[in-house]
């Protein structure tokens, strides 16, 4: 498995936008409000931080490679 992480502020922004374009999601609020909504995990995907360390369990460590996009780009 190859998993790529984003830079949690792109994630954050990101995840603003696609709430404020998206028939199907709640309004997401300010900028701030969804900042405190999102790092509380109330939002449709959970807490960022919970699925990041899931991915990080040292179980899976030898049969998972994991990269950042910006170690992608270089």
């Amino acid at each position: 498995v190859i998993y790529i992480a984003r830079n949690p502020k792109d994630v954050f922004v990101s995840s603003f936008h696609f709430h404020n374009m998206s028939s199907f999601l709640y309004n997401p609020g300010t900028f701030e409000e969804f900042a405190d909504k999102l790092l509380a995990g109330q939002v449709i995907f959970g807490k960022w931080t919970d699925h990041m360390k899931s991915w990080r369990n040292p179980d899976l460590e030898d049969r998972i490679l994991y990269i950042t996009y910006e170690e992608l780009i270089q």
